[in-house]
């Protein structure tokens, strides 16, 4: 059976620009369904329930190169969001953020909504400081998803719970 959906898509002032319509197959709207309890739960994390830490301060010399200084945070905050952010960006996932915006750009086909989608894609991607400045490490720079997807498929594997931590 399949289910018909309704999507209004608006403008900046949230005005109606246009309205289109489509069906998902059960399994479509299962995984669907799978992304937003998981987005819900990274919403409700305790990190970002309080607010991300804001930098305080970002400084460089030739003797100590780039520092970074935020607001303090406990380790097992950033441990929890970083374990719940876990199946929305490996793509392996079930209800990944590939996924699930791969079946609403199937479903819906128009150019609108794909426009607006590879933008939301580049920012989940790339973040929104790439954009303006990117610092890399060795040879690895720091505003790039491979660099979290490496670490979080690595920690998933060996780390315990982030409870425990």
């Amino acid at each position: 059976m399949h289910e018909p959906i309704t999507l209004t898509l608006r403008d900046k002032d949230n005005n109606p620009i246009e309205t289109i319509s489509t069906t998902f197959q059960p399994a479509d709207l299962d995984l669907l369904n799978q992304f937003v309890s998981a987005t819900l739960r990274v919403r409700e994390s305790r990190l970002l329930t309080r607010g991300l830490p804001a930098i305080t301060s970002i400084n460089c010399s030739l003797e100590s190169g780039m520092q970074i200084t935020c607001a303090p945070y406990d380790n097992s905050e950033l441990f929890e969001l970083l374990h719940v952010l876990r199946p929305l960006i490996l793509s392996r996932e079930v209800a990944s953020f590939d996924k699930s915006i791969a079946i609403l750009g199937r479903r819906f086909s128009n150019k609108r909504l794909s426009r607006h989608l590879r933008a939301i894609r580049r920012v989940f991607e790339d973040g929104e400081l790439k954009a303006y400045m990117q610092i890399t490490v060795g040879d690895q720079p720091v505003f790039d998803d491979s660099l979290l997807k490496t670490w979080l498929t690595i920690i998933a594997r060996v780390a315990p719970p982030y409870d425990e931590m």
